[in-house]
């Protein structure tokens, strides 16, 4: 985004479902989010500044007054990387269940979306979401176990 590149529709609607399931910092969700949905975000093409502080700002915009300096002459700063020094629990991409939905659709597009049971094994087609047309089920039990995934990603058609 910050050198202009260009990014499709689709990817950016990818990017509008899925930005949260990271483990993005709070700022840094914040800048995606006015990024992805703000009046002057991402065009695709443009260059987009997410307007964020590099180390050497942040450190001048600290507040002096509580800050001594150690005995070397420096002023030490808590910049913890994503997931601080131990398991925060926040997940990432790869544990996300959304980002697996949509790996799950784009990998085995013709198996049940709850089970992963192909057409060819049950001997009957699989039926579809009725609202997106998109996912399939072998079972009504499969799709209502599903739901609670499939209900972020489901566009109606």
């Amino acid at each position: 985004m910050t050198l202009g590149c260009q990014i499709s529709d689709s990817f950016i609607a990818m990017l509008k479902k899925v930005y949260t399931e990271g483990s993005l910092m709070p700022d840094a969700l914040k800048q995606m989010k006015k990024a992805l949905f703000g009046p002057h975000g991402f065009q695709s093409g443009e260059r987009y500044h997410f307007d964020s502080k590099d180390l050497i700002e942040t450190a001048n915009s600290m507040d002096r007054e509580d800050n001594s300096p150690n005995k070397y002459g420096f002023i030490g700063m808590n910049v913890l990387s994503p997931g601080g020094l131990f398991d925060t629990g926040m997940g990432n991409s790869w544990s996300s269940a959304i980002v697996k939905e949509l790996r799950d659709k784009h990998n085995k597009p013709d198996a049940c979306a709850a089970c992963g049971v192909g057409e060819a094994e049950t001997g009957k087609n699989l039926l579809l979401c009725s609202r997106c047309k998109d996912r399939k089920y072998c079972s009504p039990a499969c799709q209502k176990k599903h739901w609670k995934i499939h209900k972020k990603l489901c566009e109606p058609v």
